[in-house]
């Protein structure tokens, strides 16, 4: 499918701080989109956002 990161949600606490409220494959979840890509999104992202960090770490430099 080729989606990289896609339909994170994040709100703003009363305290001032984002947090992420809910991650999806698109904007809109689809549980069937899901089913057919064969890997729970979640795990997808986790996945890329440990490799962005390890690169980071690996080259001293920032994960964009």
């Amino acid at each position: 499918m080729g989606i990289a990161v896609a339909g994170i949600e994040f709100l703003d606490t009363v305290g001032g701080r984002r947090v992420v409220h809910d991650v999806n494959t698109n904007t809109d979840y689809n549980a069937l989109i899901e089913a057919a890509a064969g890997v729970p999104a979640a795990r997808l992202v986790a996945r890329n956002l440990r490799g962005r960090l390890a690169h980071a770490q690996a080259y001293g430099g920032t994960t964009d």
